[in-house]
């Protein structure tokens, strides 16, 4: 009686053992029809940019298992060669499928968890703007299609309102924070679930929904952060001596005439003037990647990507934003651009 007291605990067990794995790990199956022989397919967190899991095809099947510690936006990148693919998509821990062909892997279609389905939803709402949208860019009518990208950010901005209490919805409300009422986003945080508001992307909203406004008059927020050449640079001891001109986004974000502009300023008026270009890197790579350019800025980064404190605590979301502040802290240039004007507000501050 005994042994057979065991065994059926054993089964039990066992049962529950399966149970626990199918909840609690994500396991992608794929199968890609015409696919080179030699593929090589990496998983990566689109929002640290680190490699979850890697595999090699076999005859366009392959099978990519782990597990998360929450949901998250991840690309599926496949290699063969000089030839590449890729498709984003939300991952959970459930079972994922993708089927789709090498020579058509936009038209690939994936099923997933309550995430994904999320995703589908929205492109589908989408959709309905982009008949008008190709019409509009064929007949070069630009200020109609300012004004249907105005209508299509409100769509997105209406859809992850009703679904904020979703992974989903909480990083699309994040993305469109600088467009939603602080007091109403603070509101909408309460009412998610737990663990929800503790992912990365809920307590970056909470962040911002408790920062306060920054804008020409304001007095700068302070922060800490190290150099490329790890020189700590303290940014109200920065301002003691100097104005101040940050570049939020880095150099990558500036287009090749404005880099040229601020080569030549920063040539001219780098000791008086100490010009620093912030990047939202995710990892060290993509920090370094700024040093290419080769100017002779200091660069700075938290390697802390789109949930930098400092990117969100000056309301930074396009980029380049550049702030020009004074040695007594003060705000004196906010914009989403960098040019002349912002050099002459700069210049300026050197005249008082």
């Amino acid at each position: 009686m005994n042994y057979l007291k065991n065994i059926y605990w054993v089964g039990i067990l066992a049962i529950y053992s399966c149970h626990n794995n199918a909840v609690d790990n994500f396991q992608i199956n794929g199968h890609i029809e015409n696919a080179p022989s030699e593929l090589n397919i990496q998983l990566i967190n689109s929002e640290t940019g680190q490699i979850i899991e890697s595999t090699s095809n076999a005859e366009g099947q392959f099978n990519l298992q782990g597990r998360l510690e929450y949901p998250s936006e991840c690309e599926i990148v496949y290699k063969a060669g000089e030839k590449k693919r890729s498709h984003y998509f939300w991952l959970e821990n459930t079972p994922l499928s993708i089927k789709g062909n090498w020579d058509k892997m936009e038209e690939a279609e994936i099923k997933g968890g309550k995430e994904q389905e999320l995703q589908k939803a929205l492109f589908e709402r989408l959709s309905a703007f982009f008949p008008e949208q190709n019409r509009l860019i064929k007949e070069e009518k630009y200020d109609s299609l300012n004004l249907l990208f105005n209508k299509r950010g409100l769509a997105i901005q209406d859809f992850a309102l009703e679904n904020a209490n979703s992974y989903f919805g909480v990083k699309y409300l994040y993305m469109n924070r600088l467009n939603l009422d602080k007091s109403k986003l603070n509101n909408v945080f309460k009412s998610l679930d737990e663990h929800i508001m503790a992912s990365s992307y809920g307590q970056s909203l909470l962040l911002f929904s408790e920062a306060s406004e920054l804008d020409s008059g304001s007095v700068y927020v302070n922060f800490k952060v190290n150099t490329l050449q790890n020189e700590e640079i303290d940014l109200s001891q920065t301002i003691e001596n100097k104005p101040v001109l940050i570049i939020f986004g880095g150099l990558s974000c500036m287009g090749e005439r404005e880099r040229a502009t601020l080569k030549e300023f920063q040539k001219k008026h780098g000791k008086d003037i100490e010009v620093l270009a912030f990047a939202f890197a995710k990892n060290q790579k993509e920090w370094s990647d700024e040093a290419n350019y080769d100017l002779d800025v200091k660069l700075l980064s938290d390697l802390k990507g789109n949930h930098s404190p400092v990117k969100i605590k000056y309301g930074v979301q396009a980029t380049p934003t550049v702030y020009v502040i004074d040695k007594d802290g003060l705000i004196k240039w906010k914009s989403i651009v960098y040019g002349e004007m912002v050099n002459e507000a700069a210049l300026a501050l050197l005249e008082k």
